[in-house]
């Protein structure tokens, strides 16, 4: 299953310079990546800059565009999806008196979930009390709220001329919070049933590879009486295992199973 990262927060923290550098670097671990920026179709981007629109009007339209790349796109083609801003974006610019939250979570929902929504936070803001800073002040208390209101949102601090240490961040965040296959270490959707492995494949390759260390240690165990009994048995430890293996492998490998079996091991 795809999975869907985004990068939230006020304009000009540099959101779509992480997400390039993010795909780069999920794209050296072999994972196929796909990055959308805001608004990516070209009529409803037209809209947007000729029109002097209203909130809602706003963010209907880039409800929609949202929509339109999801399903145009394929996204389910892609490993990750990197998304430079989402609804918490519109959640926090697109509201006023007028034009409630939950107009824009009805309007938003036919966009994918989020597995994980990272919003950068301009701190030095938050500590400043001049008012020509107010509306960014305003938009950075509505994230702080949206932080707390998504399970899957997470805030890191803005790093001003730190892109590199912001983006150790960032991904620092992803493979902390995100599962990981415990067979090949690939990050994975949170909405996949089994949680410890990305798939099928992942968890049969893991439960061949736990029979054959439950063999090592089966023989490392008992070798040594194994090659003494020369009529089958196993001495003290009554087991009914031959002193030397069967021809057919099947047969040996459920002779072994059984005795672990009858074992406790």
């Amino acid at each position: 299953m795809t999975l869907h990262i985004a990068l939230d927060g006020i304009d000009g923290l540099g959101k779509t310079t992480q997400v390039k550098k993010l795909k780069e670097f999920l794209t050296k671990k072999s994972y196929n990546v796909k990055t959308l920026i805001p608004v990516q179709d070209k009529t409803i981007l037209s809209i947007l800059n000729s029109y002097n629109l209203t909130l809602s009007e706003m963010a209907l339209l880039t409800a929609i565009d949202k929509s339109l790349t999801s399903n145009w796109e394929n996204l389910d083609q892609y490993d990750i999806v990197l998304w430079d801003t989402n609804i918490l974006h519109s959640l926090a610019y697109h509201t006023n008196g007028d034009v409630k939250p939950s107009f824009i979570k009805q309007i938003n929902r036919f966009s994918p979930e989020m597995d994980i929504i990272i919003v950068i936070q301009h701190c030095e803001y938050m500590q400043e009390q001049n008012f020509t800073h107010r509306l960014q002040y305003d938009l950075i208390q509505k994230f702080d709220k949206l932080v707390e209101e998504y399970q899957n949102a997470y805030a890191i601090d803005y790093i001003p001329d730190k892109p590199d240490q912001m983006f150790t961040e960032i991904v620092r965040l992803i493979f902390d919070v995100l599962p990981t296959c415990n067979w090949c270490g690939r990050l994975f959707t949170k909405s996949v049933s089994n949680k410890k492995y990305c798939s099928k494949e992942c968890k049969d390759y893991a439960k061949e590879e736990q029979n054959r260390n439950n063999f090592r240690i089966y023989y490392n165990r008992y070798k040594d009486t194994m090659s003494e009994s020369k009529r089958g048995a196993l001495g003290s430890k009554g087991a009914n295992l031959h002193g030397r293996a069967n021809n057919d492998h099947e047969v040996e490998a459920k002779l072994i199973a059984n005795e672990k079996r009858r074992l406790g091991l």
